[in-house]
């Protein structure tokens, strides 16, 4: 099981390379956070809430050219009500929800096989960003006790999303 994990990290890794190189701006979602070595509170909540917008956007795309195919239509959902629990903790603060620039940072994949490479490819780097602010020392304030639960529900939700692009990975 070990080995088919590390094959489709690689797989996913090569297969997106070429994306990542024409993506307009890393210092977005999940990218920004692995270039932030302590970001603050407000940087986690960016970083998170433009991962979401991302992930929903680059699903979108990948359905809008490819067809509305499992897993993306469950997922697609799923990114969504993420979203919303995101714009829920800006409004509980009383702070502006960022706009949605996902549209500026996502590239298509060029077959379906590289689509389900990038799904695994994001969850992979959705779930790091998650796990990264939960060892801040920010979220063990009990004032941010609700970031720190949005954000454990979140990585939570993106381990599930990961084991079904896996799944779908591998059978291309």
């Amino acid at each position: 099981m070990m080995n088919n994990i590390t094959s489709t990290l690689l797989l996913s890794a090569l297969a997106t390379l070429p994306m990542s190189a024409l993506a307009t701006n890393t210092d977005f979602g999940a990218q920004g956070a692995k270039q932030t070595a302590n970001p603050t509170l407000e940087q986690m909540m960016e970083y998170a809430i433009q991962d979401e917008y991302h992930a929903k956007e680059e699903y979108r795309l990948i359905m809008q050219t490819y067809g509305a195919i499992r897993p993306f239509t469950n997922i697609i959902r799923a990114e969504q009500k993420h979203i919303e629990r995101l714009t829920s903790l800006y409004q509980q603060r009383g702070v502006a929800t960022p706009d949605d620039t996902a549209k500026e940072h996502v590239v298509v994949p060029d077959s379906l096989k590289n689509a389900f490479s990038t799904g695994v490819s994001a969850e992979i780097d959705n779930i790091a960003m998650y796990q990264s602010f939960l060892n801040s020392e920010l979220l063990k304030k009990p004032e941010n006790s609700d970031i720190k639960g949005v954000f454990t529900a979140l990585m939570n939700a993106s381990k599930n999303h990961l084991s079904a692009f896996e799944r779908h990975a591998n059978r291309y």
